[in-house]
């Protein structure tokens, strides 16, 4: 019994750290002049693909496998005093990216994304895209594919 009073207070404990975290970012973000923050929806999110580019045309063709573990870097550089946010490739080559543009602006925006090239590779494609802003805004959908071929 002690063993389940002990869980019931540790699961009460996380939810209330969890609740006091998201109420004191709140009142710092209006406190900081940002009145409308519960009222908006600013997330960026898109996918970016990987692929072993065999062929170095650059396009995933059909008979291309996918490459798993590319690492990204997505970094809004018209605000370097934040850290940029990083993504992985899964084994179907595909990477979830997320960022929260400042003050929901997107006209003030600079989206850079950045594929690290895995060792053993090359790049066959742009390793870098300037995230145009119309994607960056939702307008239209971003395709960003990234090809490698083994050295």
């Amino acid at each position: 019994m002690r063993n389940i009073f002990k869980i019931i207070v540790g699961v009460l404990a996380i939810i209330g750290g969890l609740v006091s975290a998201v109420v004191i970012f709140i009142l710092f973000a209006y406190y900081m002049g940002d009145k409308d923050l519960l009222n908006r929806n600013c997330d960026w999110s898109e996918t970016a693909h990987t692929w072993i580019d065999e062929n170095e045309n650059g396009f995933w063709d059909k008979d291309e496998k996918p490459l798993a573990g590319v690492q990204f870097v997505i970094d809004d550089v018209n605000f370097d005093h934040l850290l940029p946010l990083e993504a992985v490739s899964d084994k179907n080559g595909k990477a979830k990216l997320f960022l929260f543009p400042i003050d929901c602006n997107v006209n003030k925006a600079k989206i850079l994304l950045y594929a690290i090239t895995p060792d053993g590779y090359k790049p066959t494609t742009s390793w870098r895209i300037v995230v145009p802003i119309d994607v960056v805004a939702g307008i239209q959908s971003g395709d960003f594919q990234f090809g490698f071929v083994k050295r």
